[in-house]
């Protein structure tokens, strides 16, 4: 492996011990020699730091370890960690710390973003894993391992994020975003909002093949932000935002899909009422069926939103039942994958 191009591993954490020591296994495993990993952890109160420490004893020349003074907050977290990173890198790679990556991640990452030099940075598929350790398969978004356009994949991330945990980026494409964003600032949407400005910039690569497990677990910040509409209120500034970067990037067939991706929000927001009934939250299932109708004139004429209607007034222990037979019907989930845009280069 000597002489390939060094690559920095960036793990931000925050009290994530009881999952910390699977990710950091999965990741100072990698096929990949030339590789640096970087854990910055944001002042947890758990066991994060000593479980840090005695992984930094065992791989001292690959893993490099800090420890904020007090909790920064996650997206100063994110930044210090990219700052911390050796300046010889020239790719760099984030990884929550409560996920874990397959062996061969970086190597695969590599292999496309060397042979295609157009490509900025590079997504996968992944699979989801529960509390219990229940690993779910779902379709990847792209029915192939591809390469798309920079304007195509714009107007796909305008209608649709491409679940990650973990994406992996060029050095340069990350110098060349900056100052480029409009000072936007995306909590729980910011990987997604990331990724469209790198892809106003570069062509995406695309690894149908689950390089990283993620885990689901009511400590997720997205989880927390579905209780509370956080996620869909966020959602609805970020494609504000996309369809102004669109139109100062000369980007207008982005900038048309606004509308068509504000009535999918919309539409998602039954998928969240849904979710919320499951976990008897039904004040908040009733805000999501509200929302929806803002986000989608027309929407509580249609026979999914008036039968989410009449399960919340079913007595709480008669709502299970409805909703299996509802979820029967109307599947919540995508079930398939997509061909990629026109354009693209299939692998």
């Amino acid at each position: 492996m000597a002489g390939r191009p060094l690559v920095s591993i960036l793990i931000p954490n925050y009290n994530y011990g009881r999952y910390l020591s699977a990710c950091l296994e999965s990741v100072v495993q990698q096929t990949y020699e030339n590789l640096q990993v970087v854990l910055v952890d944001n002042h947890s109160s758990d066991d994060s730091w000593d479980i840090a420490q005695a992984f930094q004893s065992r791989y001292p020349d690959r893993l490099r370890i800090y420890r904020n003074d007090e909790n920064i907050g996650g997206s100063r977290n994110h930044t210090k960690a990219c700052a911390l990173q050796d300046p010889r890198s020239e790719y760099l790679i984030y990884v929550s710390s409560d996920d874990m990556v397959h062996p061969q991640m970086v190597q695969r990452c590599m292999a496309l973003m060397e042979a295609h030099p157009t490509v900025g940075f590079v997504l996968f598929h992944r699979n989801a894993m529960d509390t219990e350790g229940k690993i779910t398969q779902e379709p990847p978004f792209y029915d192939c391992s591809c390469v798309i356009p920079s304007t195509q994949q714009m107007e796909v991330f305008m209608m649709a994020g491409i679940g990650v945990a973990t994406q992996c980026f060029r050095s340069r494409a990350i110098d060349a975003l900056i100052g480029q964003t409009g000072g936007y600032l995306f909590d729980i949407s910011g990987d997604w909002f990331y990724n469209f400005c790198f892809a106003s910039l570069c062509d995406m690569g695309y690894l149908q093949d689950p390089l990283c497990t993620y885990r689901t677990h009511a400590a997720n910040v997205t989880s927390g932000a579905i209780r509370n509409l956080t996620n869909s209120l966020e959602h609805v500034r970020m494609l504000h935002a996309f369809r102004e970067l669109a139109l100062r990037f000369d980007r207008p067939s982005v900038a048309q899909r606004f509308q068509p991706a504000m009535e999918k929000l919309g539409t998602m927001c039954l998928r969240y009422c849904t979710q919320l009934m499951r976990e008897n939250e039904p004040r908040t299932a009733t805000q999501y069926l509200h929302l929806a109708c803002a986000l989608k004139p027309g929407i509580q004429e249609a026979d999914a939103w008036q039968e989410l209607r009449r399960i919340l007034r079913l007595p709480s222990e008669e709502r299970g039942a409805a909703l299996d037979a509802f979820e029967a019907a109307s599947p919540q989930k995508r079930l398939c994958s997509y061909a990629p845009p026109a354009g693209s280069i299939r692998l």
